[in-house]
């Protein structure tokens, strides 16, 4: 037997083992817990510049104050929603049993950054779905979307340079369906004595930056409008940009009965035009242009006076969205932080009409891209 234990302290070569006293120098059997880790919503709040990765972290502040410095924005309460979108989708909830309390769980991307709920293809699709309601009809719900969108775009992540050129495309997009749709609200609430007003509001939503087939719904209104007005050569000049869009052949025809009844007396346009109060004791305007058989009365009343108006379409210019008046090439326009839509400058400092989140002539560094790690793309 001792040989067998000779063998074995030989086999297992152990050495010297420490004593009492050198293990009570290791710590004496005492268990030392791990200090504890930072949360990874306290890392995102503290080292991502993306107002989207703080509103992620629950820290709503931090992410107004970036979002004031990225886009110079005057009012944060339409983002209310979006904010609360984005916590609550980058966390995840477990019931491990029914007896525990539920566990979470961050959802990251790629570098420990969480996930944002607002993508580009997201919005793409939503605003496909505005593109349907404006194509319906339903221009107040169509308005709604495209606001909502807009407000999305703030806190969308890009993480290329194209990503970012397509989100600025997409705000674009936005704020010309906005300043058209609100133009055509605006003129259906407008009274039977408002005709000159509506006809050119008519005309300045034709000057929208539409898709082809909601132009052509734009020009048809501001054709027959102008037809009803007696603006014979405004409504030619509808027609005639109508017909370039190839519509469809019962509004190709129309047009072109609007052009032919036109063309004997092309006088009237929007540079002078009746007052208002003049217009509503005319006689009973001219049928439909779908109904014409012969040309309206190429006289109006000799006792009608004028009135200079605001529309010139031979001159370039954008649309005040407060006033709704034109601006024309070389005046001074002052633009909105966010979405750059155009306004008087006697309008700075407003809150913005379109977006309802920028400042009127603010400023701010526009949109950023980030890479995996959440660094800032040169």
């Amino acid at each position: 037997p001792a040989a067998a234990a000779t063998t074995t302290s030989e086999e297992l070569d152990l050495g010297d083992l420490p004593g009492g006293s050198e293990r009570a120098s290791m710590g004496g059997g005492y268990y030392v817990a791990p200090n504890v880790g930072m949360p990874l919503t306290t890392r995102w709040s503290r080292e991502s510049r993306l107002a989207a990765d703080h509103a992620a972290a629950g820290s709503f502040e931090s992410a107004m104050q970036l979002l004031q410095r990225q886009f110079g924005l005057a009012r944060l309460e339409p983002l209310r929603g979006a904010f609360l979108a984005l916590a609550a989708s980058s966390q995840s909830v477990l019931a491990p049993a029914p007896s525990l309390p539920s566990l979470q769980a961050p959802l990251t991307r790629p570098g420990g950054w969480p996930c944002v709920c607002i993508s580009l293809g997201s919005l793409v699709e939503k605003l496909k779905a505005a593109y349907g309601l404006v194509t319906g009809g339903k221009f107040a719900e169509a308005l709604d979307a495209f606001k909502s969108i807009m407000g999305s775009i703030a806190l969308a992540l890009a993480l290329s340079r194209q990503q970012v050129a397509e989100l600025k495309e997409l705000l674009g997009i936005c704020r010309e369906y906005i300043t058209g749709l609100r133009l055509e609200l605006l003129r259906r609430t407008l009274g039977a004595d408002e005709k000159v007003r509506a006809c050119e509001l008519a005309a300045y939503f034709t000057h929208c930056n539409l898709q082809p087939a909601h132009m052509i719904l734009a020009l048809r209104s501001a054709m027959n409008i102008s037809w009803k007005a007696k603006l014979k050569r405004s409504a030619a000049a509808f027609a005639r940009r109508l017909l370039e869009l190839n519509p469809k052949p019962e509004f190709a025809q129309t047009a072109r009965k609007v052009i032919q009844a036109c063309e004997s007396d092309l006088t009237d346009d929007f540079t002078m035009a009746r007052a208002p109060a003049a217009i509503h004791s005319c006689p009973r305007s001219p049928p439909l242009p779908s109904d014409l058989d012969s040309p309206p009365p190429s006289r109006p009343c000799a006792s009608r006076p004028l009135l200079p108006q605001a529309y010139d379409e031979r001159n370039p210019f954008v649309v005040c969205n407060k006033s709704f008046v034109p601006i024309y090439r070389g005046s001074e326009i002052a633009y909105s932080s966010f979405c750059r839509a155009p306004y008087l400058p006697k309008f700075k400092g407003a809150v913005c009409e379109v977006d309802g989140i920028g400042q009127v002539g603010g400023e701010g560094t526009g949109f950023s891209e980030v890479d995996a790690d959440g660094k800032f793309l040169s």
